[in-house]
């Protein structure tokens, strides 16, 4: 454990000065009273690394600032010469430790970095699209194998985890509605219900979150590491546009999988909710004629062009977060975490849009 205590005009520093060590110092700094010399003794110190040289740093500016001078006894000589070498008058400092900010400027921040993220959305928006209409100018230039690697890796590889939770979650619903139902008489209406939510709402939501989480975060994952790597800017340097030659496949990847994918979480949830009806002595042929008693062609029209749309909104999130990234250790893991954030976010207000629009519509 380090220690500091004030003997006259020198502060004695004793124990490890490591992160966790100075924790506790940073907030008792203090200079020995009246002037003079201040003397900075290391003697009974055990171990210094950064943290501990930055905490004698701070001293000999605290110092330095009142007009005194600071002397350094009892360090190693590397250690010395090392501080002693640092012009503590360049060093940036910061009042206080935690800075507390006004509600007001709070919610002024928060809604220029919303302001900001609409303008950046709205920018990629347009670029996606006029490279879309690009490639569809000079489809020779579209590097196919590159797409048939996408759709295996963002498509076809996400289809057990989509189809395994489509599964479980008709699984669930379908035992707690058949319980519930059973107090009624009407367990022979769980199919019915069961098919209606997977083929107007479920299906497409659990495709297209599990969808975000696993192969959005991998885009924005992977163009955020090329971006890392500068291999980005390589290939602005060569005179190729990143978005037509990365995010554009991607995109239309996404938006191709989604409904494919949407075909297959509504089936495995049936087949899900088929099994619990069986257990409970329901045949297979009452369970079908109930299952698709109410379902009709317009709500799996509906459905798909949903999926489109979300896996569009998907894609361009993932592939824009990533094509974003910062630099540092965490860029890439900011990079990912904001594009399933976000895609969930807008996967969401655009599902409920799409209700607004059936009910003005008049679809039931």
């Amino acid at each position: 454990m380090a220690t500091l205590t004030l003997t006259g005009n020198t502060i004695r520093l004793e124990g490890a000065l490591d992160a966790q060590g100075v924790t506790a110092l940073w907030r008792r700094l203090a200079l020995p009273e009246g002037g003079g010399e201040v003397v900075i003794d290391g003697a009974g110190v055990t171990y210094c690394g950064g943290a501990g040289q930055a905490l004698v740093l701070e001293l000999r500016r605290l110092t330095e600032a009142a007009g005194r001078t600071a002397r350094l006894e009892g360090f190693s000589e590397q250690v010395t010469a090392l501080l002693n070498g640092v012009n503590v008058k360049s060093l940036v400092t910061v009042d206080g430790y935690v800075h507390k900010q006004s509600m007001a400027l709070q919610l002024g921040q928060w809604a220029v970095r919303l302001l900001h993220g609409a303008g950046l959305q709205l920018s990629y928006t347009g670029a996606l699209f006029y490279n879309l209409w690009k490639t569809l100018l000079h489809p020779r230039s579209v590097r196919w194998r590159d797409w048939i690697l996408i759709f295996e890796n963002a498509g076809v590889d996400a289809l057990p985890v989509v189809a395994l939770v489509a599964f479980l979650i008709g699984l669930i619903l379908t035992f707690l509605s058949a319980v519930m139902m059973a107090m009624f008489g009407a367990q022979v209406y769980v199919p019915s219900l069961l098919g209606i939510a997977y083929l107007r709402e479920l299906g497409v939501l659990v495709a297209a979150i599990m969808f975000t989480g696993r192969s959005g975060s991998a885009f924005a994952a992977e163009l955020g590491t090329m971006k890392v790597n500068q291999e980005v800017d390589a290939l602005t340097t060569m005179g190729l546009d990143p978005m037509r030659f990365l995010a554009v496949p991607r995109v239309m990847i996404a938006a191709i999988s989604m409904p494919l994918l949407t075909m297959f979480a509504i089936f495995a949830g049936m087949f899900g909710s088929l099994l619990v009806m069986l257990s409970m002595n329901v045949p297979i042929q009452v369970f079908y004629e109930q299952a698709i008693s109410l379902a009709r062609m317009d709500y799996l029209v509906v459905t798909l062009v949903k999926a489109v749309v979300f896996g569009f909104l998907i894609g361009m999130v993932g592939c824009m977060h990533g094509l974003e990234t910062g630099q540092g250790a965490d860029a890439v893991g900011k990079s990912t975490t904001a594009s399933v954030v976000s895609g969930i976010v807008l996967i969401v207000v655009a599902d409920g849009l799409f209700a607004l629009m059936n009910y003005a519509m008049g679809a039931s």
